[in-house]
This record gives C-alpha cells, sequence and structure tokens, in this order.
C-alpha cells in the first residue's frame, strides 16, 4: 500500500437526514479545514500485589476535531447551521436569486441543527466520523485578516472507509479585512442606523460549549447516542482606540447596561443591489477591562463583553447570511 501523504489527506461533509446516519460526503470545503482526532477514556486495573496492569476497559469513545479557515460568505452557513439552528433560508430583499439564511437559536427551546457525516482520507485509505456537530466557533475581524476557528465533536471513528472520489466544492467568495464594518447603539431600534465606529482595531464574536454528548448504556451504539444542549458561553471582545468611543464602554462596565453590536461585512454585487453579506447583532453587557495597550501606535483598549438575552427583542443573537446557496 502506498503511504499516505499528509498534502494529499481531504476532508469531504455530508449532510445528514438524520443523527448519526452515514450521509453521502457529497462536498468539499476548500476554506475549511477539519482535523479529526480521536479521543477515548480507558480504565487500567491492576490487582493488589502486582505492580504492573493487567488489563483495560474502554469506556467511551469519540471524535474531537479542530476546525480552522478564512471566513468565507459561502462555507460558514455549514458551521452556523450546526452550532446556532437549521436556517429559514429565502430571497433576499431586493433579488430574485440571491438568498438570505437566517440563523436565530431560542434562547429556552432546543434548536434543530444540522449535523454532518466527515470522511478525511485519500484514495488508498481513508475514514469518517458521524454525527458531527460544531460545539465551538469563534470568528476573528481585523484589518489583517479575518479568520474562523472552533471544533466539532463526532461519533467513534469509523476506519477503512472508501473517500468519495468526485465531491463538489462550494465556491468562494472570501470576506475581506476592508469589507468590515461594526456599529453600535442603546438600543435595538436604533441599531440599523447607527453609525459606522471609526476605531475598533479588531472584534471577536465566540460561542462554546453549545452540546454535551449523551452516554447510555447501549450494546448497538459503541460511541455517543445523542446530544443534549448546555449552557453556552457567548461573548465578544471589542478592541478599540482608548478615545471617547473607545472608553463610553466604562459606564456600560460600571452599570451593567446593555449595549447593541452589528458586525456586519458586505462583498461584492451578486444582483442589482444586493450584495453577499454576513451580520451578527447582538446585545452585550461588558464583563471586563484588558490592559491598555499599543496597536500599531494606536492607544487602544479591549473590552470582554457576553451575550445576553433580550426580552423584547424575544432573543439572544442574529446572524443572516446573504450567497447564492440555496441548500447546504
Amino acid at each position: 500500500m502506498p503511504d499516505r501523504a499528509s498534502i494529499f489527506q481531504t476532508v469531504n461533509v455530508g449532510v445528514e437526514a438524520t443523527n448519526g446516519a452515514i450521509a453521502v460526503c457529497a462536498k468539499k470545503l476548500t476554506s475549511m479545514s477539519i482535523e479529526p482526532a480521536i479521543k477515548t477514556k480507558v480504565e487500567s486495573f491492576h490487582p493488589m500485589g502486582t505492580k504492573y496492569a493487567t488489563m483495560t476497559q474502554q469506556g467511551k469513545e469519540w471524535v474531537e476535531a479542530k476546525v480552522s479557515g478564512p471566513l468565507t460568505y459561502t462555507e460558514i452557513v455549514y458551521a452556523l447551521a450546526s452550532i446556532l439552528k437549521v436556517p429559514v433560508i429565502t430571497t433576499a430583499t431586493g433579488g430574485t436569486t440571491a438568498k438570505q439564511w437566517l440563523f436565530e437559536p431560542s434562547a429556552t427551546l432546543a434548536d434543530v441543527v444540522q449535523t454532518l457525516t466527515v470522511e478525511q482520507g485519500d484514495a488508498t485509505y481513508a475514514h469518517r466520523f458521524t454525527y458531527g456537530l460544531f460545539n465551538a466557533l469563534t470568528l476573528k475581524f481585523d484589518r489583517d485578516k479575518v479568520e474562523m476557528t472552533g471544533s466539532m465533536i463526532g461519533q467513534a471513528l469509523i476506519d477503512g472507509v472508501t473517500l468519495n472520489a468526485a465531491p463538489t466544492t462550494v465556491a468562494l467568495i472570501p470576506v475581506m479585512p476592508k469589507q468590515v464594518t461594526v456599529s453600535m447603539a442603546d438600543t435595538q431600534a436604533a441599531l440599523a442606523d447607527a453609525a459606522n465606529l471609526e476605531r475598533v482595531v479588531s472584534v471577536e464574536w465566540s460561542l462554546s460549549d453549545r452540546f454535551g454528548m449523551i452516554w447510555p448504556l447501549n450494546a448497538l451504539q459503541p460511541s455517543w447516542d445523542g446530544h443534549v444542549e448546555t449552557e453556552p458561553k457567548l461573548t465578544m471582545n471589542l478592541m478599540m482606540e482608548a478615545d471617547d468611543d473607545g472608553m463610553g464602554l466604562l459606564s456600560q462596565l460600571r452599570n451593567g447596561a446593555t449595549k447593541w453590536v452589528r458586525i456586519k461585512c458586505a462583498g461584492d454585487i451578486i444582483e442589482a443591489a444586493v450584495p453577499y453579506k454576513i451580520i451578527i447583532d447582538q446585545p452585550i453587557k461588558i464583563t471586563d477591562a484588558k490592559d491598555f495597550k499599543d496597536a500599531d501606535g494606536l492607544f487602544a483598549i479591549s473590552w470582554d463583553g457576553v451575550g445576553v438575552f433580550d426580552g423584547t427583542w424575544g432573543k439572544a443573537i442574529s446572524v443572516s447570511v446573504t450567497n447564492l446557496l440555496t441548500a447546504l
């Protein structure tokens, strides 16, 4: 058998109709690196009077995968559908072929999320895992690059499979740093007309600890057998010039008031006046101030914020993506 060269190991994904049921991995994601790793819990036993173990018992086995890559207006919907919820897809306002993907998870009810089958390998040798779920996702925006990182969980690795030899690729429409703006308002109603902040150095949005794995005693299922939502960590970090705008968040830190933040990415025009677009709207409360620091010569300060539920709005976050995709 030929050796497995690292450079030729490719990753394909498939959309599962039923959680954990093997799907045809018909898509190759070329801006998103998914790196699976085998995780396990094994107990060893040694009887009294013996220095060395005499047996082991494997209890749990699952997959964790690192995810990384540049942010695009297209492939990001796979991650959002997995970690937030299955989106509502409609024709974008003012368009005919452009589609808007709306992701608005519930604050009080379980969300229906999209699970994925993921396969990795080459024409010689491959493996896969099912029930793939994004359990953490971070989007970071600055003027050097716009990137995503995160992690997935999945059921135990299935080894020795045949890699799909003819997957289709998703069109890559990258988010450029010059396409990103950040605005802020005291109310949700005022957010749409809020002026862009002029001295945001970077912004980082993050959601983690989204799901837990269910481990029943079930001889028919060698790995975990379902997921449950856990208390998520929804956060945002803003690095700003320590001017009137940047230092204005000190009062929010002190009084616990809510601030509304919009991160908007607007790319090339799809049709008419409809561009490729990503919009993240989120109410936050400031929880911490980091040290003052130099940011390419600018005197700056970073603020940590936690995403909160707004009763009037009825949600804690809204993410919309506009592109030409009609389905995952």
